[in-house]
């Protein structure tokens, strides 16, 4: 059974692209809208049309969405991108992590998205993948020697492709980062809430309401959100929602830890590329320490009540 229930929206007002990073810097404590914010050179002349000659035809894996992600499909990136905008039939290997048995499968026109592929250090890549001039990042500032061993890895480069209605369900970055996500082609519906309603939400809801959780526009200012598990709704009407639609060359800046739910109104191709400023360099550097295996026996050795603390104080 599905559950649904209307609520009010507000358009994030689309700005016009910061000049400078004093002028981002008044803007930061809030979600923003850039018309035309993409100012590397290199990201401004990639789209669906040369793709092909532009992106090397590496292997990758799809999945249909970032909380339904156990089926994992294997292609390579040029026909994915024959998929996405000519939807040629996709011949692909897919396999699921509770299975693990290989098997073929033809797509026809699934919105199944290129949603974790990172550049990993390849250079024909990650040139594709920087921040915007106006963007102070404190990775490149401050830690030149770790963004190059560890930022231009994993998870902290990102490629977004996929044919009309691939989605992101609503969630929040890792490890307490802020993102600029930019649209090189195509159209991208966004939904927005704040980290206080997230917090909101998931007491109310649980840590699993995310992955049934969907929105669909019904006007400026009207939003059904609906649940597949029939799901109480009823906290979604003591939040505020926010919405913006990116075009071409477009970008949605996020500060730290907002919930974001996204979703292709056209086949779309965006890059994202974390960082970190004053604003949020403690949560991150704790956060990526408290993960890391290699101090785990020091914090099995710090008062349980100190771990405690530090985790609630930062909403880890």
């Amino acid at each position: 059974m599905t559950s649904t229930c209307t609520i009010n929206v507000q358009e994030l007002e689309k700005l016009s692209s910061p000049l400078s990073q004093k002028e981002f810097k008044d803007l930061r404590d809030f979600p923003r809208a850039f018309k035309k914010g993409v100012t590397n050179p290199e990201a401004k002349t990639l789209d669906f049309s040369n793709a092909k000659e532009k992106l090397p035809n590496i292997s990758i894996e799809l999945s249909w969405s970032v909380c339904n992600d156990d089926e994992i499909i294997e292609s390579s990136m040029h026909s994915f991108l024959d998929y996405c905008t000519t939807q040629t039939p996709l011949q692909a290997n897919c396999f699921s992590h509770q299975e693990g048995i290989p098997r073929q499968k033809i797509f026809t026109e699934e919105s199944i998205y290129l949603f974790q592929m990172n550049a990993d250090y390849d250079e024909r890549l990650l040139k594709f993948v920087q921040n915007p001039s106006y963007v102070e990042d404190w990775f490149d500032k401050h830690l030149p020697a770790y963004s190059k061993c560890f930022v231009e890895g994993k998870i902290h480069t990102w490629f977004f492709i996929g044919p009309k209605g691939t989605k992101s369900e609503m969630h929040n970055d890792h490890d307490g980062v802020h993102t600029t996500i930019q649209q090189l082609d195509g159209e991208k519906l966004f939904f927005l809430i704040s980290p206080d309603d997230m917090l909101l939400i998931e007491k109310t809801m649980g840590e699993n309401y995310l992955k049934d959780i969907e929105f669909n526009l019904n006007s400026n200012s009207s939003v059904t959100v609906s649940s597949l598990s029939n799901q109480d709704l009823e906290i979604f009407k003591k939040i505020t929602l926010y919405t913006t639609t990116l075009q071409k060359h477009d970008i949605i800046y996020l500060p730290s830890d907002w919930g974001h739910y996204a979703t292709s109104l056209s086949p779309s191709f965006s890059v994202s590329r974390d960082f970190i400023d004053d604003r949020n360099i403690d949560k991150y550097l704790f956060s990526v320490i408290f993960l890391s295996k290699h101090i785990s026996k020091t914090l099995e050795n710090m008062p349980a009540n100190l771990v405690n603390q530090i985790i609630e104080e930062n909403n880890l």
